[in-house]
């Protein structure tokens, strides 16, 4: 993540655009917002995948 911020600022700051931070803060942290229920999400559907095959394998 913290390299798209890099390649972000490379290109914005030559343009000579001053980019919103605050608007730019708020991005940011949706985003680690999304990750983070993203993770959750994977992490429960690999529980209910290796539950499922447990399953398979006792039978």
């Amino acid at each position: 993540m913290m390299h798209n911020a890099f390649l972000l600022q490379r290109f914005i700051a030559p343009s000579g655009i001053r980019p919103n931070k605050g608007l730019f803060d708020m991005l940011v942290k949706e985003l680690i917002e999304f990750a983070a229920i993203a993770a959750r999400c994977i992490f429960k559907v690999n529980r209910i995948y290796n539950e499922l095959l447990k399953d398979i394998k006792i039978q």
